[in-house]
């Protein structure tokens, strides 16, 4: 059948029939790694960030802490205000990486256990206003007296701040579960596409040798024949040089 068709033909449908297999496996390939690519940019713009955030959230309102001991233990008005002053400064620091955070948040679940660390957080806040107002009015031991009160929110708080890690450290475990799974199963599949296109090559690098030859060695044949006989010898020919 393929000696019906010229070499110009065979040559171009044999190249074709590669240049496909070589696409498809290209496309194959640039799927895997847009897949892994993605899911290494989920890691990299919203994951990491959340969980150092996290990390910044607690270090701060820990220093919060520490900071209204020292206003506590202070025994001038002027120590006081500086502790008050330490106390402001790192509210703000608290509040940045809440917003930072909050906006990398992605999952309900998430979302919900945030909304509870941000009334906690509020609330907080408002029972430290009473310890900082009592403690500035020369008021210690009224303001002593809300300390179980703050000791009570803040391990609400590192509750749910563990919480929350736990949360971006597992969508982190699946997200590079996904990438290792996209990878091997990939891997594979290239693999036995390269295999059945090695195949393929070889049977069209056969079929087109032997099209091309056997016309070829029948006339080699046909030319060895007149050369001993000496007389006329009909070459016949099956297909187009």
């Amino acid at each position: 059948m393929l000696r019906t068709i010229n070499i110009k033909a065979r040559l171009l449908i044999a190249f074709s029939l590669m240049i496909l297999l070589l696409i498809g496996l290209s496309g194959l390939s640039i799927s895997s790694m847009k897949t892994i690519r993605h899911n290494a940019n989920t890691v990299e713009t919203n994951l990491l960030p959340s969980i150092m955030s996290l990390g910044e959230l607690n270090a701060n309102l820990m220093r919060v802490r520490i900071s209204t001991l020292r206003l506590l233990q202070s025994d001038t008005q002027e120590s006081r205000q500086q502790s008050v002053d330490s106390i402001r400064e790192i509210q703000q620091e608290v509040d940045k990486y809440s917003r930072e955070y909050e906006s990398l948040i992605s999952i309900d679940e998430e979302r919900q256990i945030y909304s509870a660390f941000n009334k906690a957080r509020n609330s907080y806040y408002e029972e430290l206003e009473k310890l900082i107002a009592s403690a500035m009015a020369g008021q210690l031991e009224d303001a002593k007296g809300t300390l179980p009160q703050l000791y009570s929110i803040a391990d609400v708080l590192v509750k749910e701040l563990r919480e929350l890690v736990a949360i971006n450290k597992k969508f982190s475990d699946e997200t590079r579960l996904a990438s290792i799974a996209e990878y091997d199963s990939n891997f594979w599949l290239v693999i036995f596409t390269v295999i059945i296109a090695s195949i393929i090559a070889i049977v069209i690098s056969f079929m087109l040798s032997n099209s091309i030859n056997q016309p070829l060695q029948a006339a080699v044949n046909a030319a060895e024949v007149i050369a001993q006989a000496g007389r006329d010898h009909t070459l016949l020919t099956n297909g187009n040089f």
